[in-house]
């Protein structure tokens, strides 16, 4: 079981927006708050800088990539004191004329980021995502395991720059790649963060996330649950609400609901199907514990997801 192969399946995490940004010696752009996207900025020449609202901050050159998990508002610039532009009139000013590309301030390609967004369904919030940190930064020389991030960057902006027919598929499938080899860097190199994302190598929980994510329609209970861990209850309810800032018992819930809606596209399989899949001794139990998670019933979704 690839849990975190699986989680990225049910939130449906997909890069959906990739650009070239060649920019002056001077510049400082407000990029807007967008809370169902994940954004990333990478940078080829120069030297950029980024601020969020909430003080996060840092400097990122050449083969760097910063992270914006939360779709946080923030300020990308040469310099931190520069007065910021707003995006929106930064792309009205621009030179667009390159395909991919937008060019703006004097001395366009002193600076160059490659920028994009991952976008997820905003029905699903899992704390694999929304427990991230508001911003990570990933450096190119940040040690040893890191090696795959200089070719993949590379590549990215080799095709970013020629533009030629399908890059923007390569840009994509490359950037969901990167994506993913950014949470496991972050996993490697914070294992003792307070994230879930660690949780999923953690030698007591991991165990437990791949049994339920396997088994989602077993009877689970907290004391079986804390026996797959090897701790006692209270120990490890205690670190499984750290991680996830929910109990044990309530990603259990959660998970069955977000299986159990995906699995609601499959017309082939009825709603008792579904109901004895994940977990629930008869279609009236499941019906309440859906309604509570998506405001109506299994039965109703699945019409509303036919239309």
């Amino acid at each position: 079981m690839d849990l975190l192969a699986d989680i990225l399946s049910v939130i449906d995490l997909r890069a959906s927006l990739y650009f070239r940004a060649e920019l002056g010696n001077q510049f400082a752009i407000e990029v807007p708050e967008n809370a169902q996207f994940v954004r990333f900025h990478i940078v080829g020449p120069g030297t950029a800088w980024i601020g969020l609202p909430s003080g996060e901050e840092t400097y990122f050159s050449k083969g760097d990539l910063v992270l914006v998990p939360q779709g946080s508002a923030h300020v990308l610039a040469n310099n931190p004191d520069s007065p910021a532009i707003p995006l929106e009139d930064v792309l009205a000013l621009a030179d667009t004329s390159h395909v991919g590309c937008i060019r703006y301030g004097e001395d366009a390609g002193t600076t160059e980021l490659i920028c994009g967004h991952f976008s997820f369904d905003t029905s699903i919030v899992h704390p694999v995502v929304s427990t991230l940190p508001p911003l990570i930064h990933i450096s190119r020389d940040q040690g040893e395991g890191f090696e795959w991030l200089i070719p993949l960057l590379s590549t990215m902006h080799a095709e970013s720059r020629d533009g030629m027919p399908g890059y923007e598929e390569i840009l994509i499938r490359l950037s969901e790649i990167i994506f993913i080899q950014v949470l496991r860097t972050y996993m490697k190199h914070e294992p003792d963060s307070s994230v879930a994302l660690t949780a999923l190598a953690d030698h007591q929980l991991g165990p437990v996330l791949k049994a339920i994510h396997s088994d989602p329609g077993f009877q689970w209970s907290l004391e079986r649950l804390s026996e797959l861990a090897n701790m006692s209850r209270s120990v490890f309810a205690e670190k499984f609400k750290l991680k996830f800032a929910m109990t044990p018992m309530r990603y259990v819930t959660a998970w069955r609901i977000q299986k159990a809606r995906i699995m609601l596209s499959n017309n082939e399989l009825t709603i008792t199907d579904i109901t004895k899949r994940v977990g629930y001794a008869s279609d009236a139990a499941f019906s309440k514990v859906f309604k509570e998670y998506y405001g109506v019933s299994p039965g109703a979704y699945r019409r509303s997801d036919a239309v």
